[in-house]
C-alpha cells in the first residue's frame, strides 16, 4: 500500500485508502480481505510474509516500528519462528506506544492442521504464547 505500490500480482482495490495502520500477515488472503474491507481503514503497509523463507513476521515488525507513517500495526500470526527477535519487537513497540493487534491462529487442532499445511508453520504450544503475548501486552486473540 504504500504509495499505492503493489507487489504482488492480487487487485488493490481503488478505494483503499492511506493512513497510520500497517498489517503484517503470515497469509496472502488475509491481506487482501484488508485491502478489499472497504471499512474505511486507512492503511500504510499491508504485507504478506509468505512462507517466510529469508524475511519473516519479527523483521517485519521491527521493520514497521522504525516507520515513521506506522502509528499502529496489525499482525496475524501463524507462528513465531524467532521468538527472541519477536519479544524484542513486541518491547520496542511497548516503548514508543506503538500498539500491535495480533491474531494468533492455529490454537484448535483443525487450525494448527491448516497452519502446517498452508505455509508448513509448526504453530508451537498455546499456553506459553498466550503467556507470552500478556506479558508483551499485545492486543488480540487466539484462535
Amino acid at each position: 500500500m504504500q504509495d499505492r505500490v503493489g507487489t504482488y500480482s492480487a487487485p488493490i482495490s481503488p478505494t483503499l485508502r492511506k493512513g497510520g495502520v500497517s498489517a503484517v500477515a503470515q497469509s496472502g488472503s488475509v491481506i487482501l480481505a484488508l485491502a478489499n474491507s472497504n471499512r474505511g481503514i486507512g492503511f500504510n503497509f499491508l504485507i504478506s510474509s509468505g512462507n517466510e523463507a529469508v524475511v519473516d513476521l519479527a523483521d517485519y515488525l521491527e521493520y514497521l516500528l522504525e516507520d515513521e507513517r506506522t502509528e499502529v500495526i496489525i499482525a496475524f500470526i501463524e507462528s513465531i519462528r524467532r521468538p527472541e527477535v519477536f519479544i524484542r519487537a513486541c518491547t520496542k513497540a511497548a516503548e514508543l506506544g506503538k500498539p500491535i493487534i495480533a491474531l494468533k491462529v492455529g490454537k484448535s487442532e483443525i487450525a494448527r492442521q491448516a497452519a502446517l499445511s498452508h505455509t508448513g508453520a509448526l504453530t508451537g504450544t498455546d499456553g506459553i504464547q498466550e503467556a507470552l503475548f500478556k506479558k508483551m501486552g499485545l492486543s488480540g486473540s487466539m484462535i
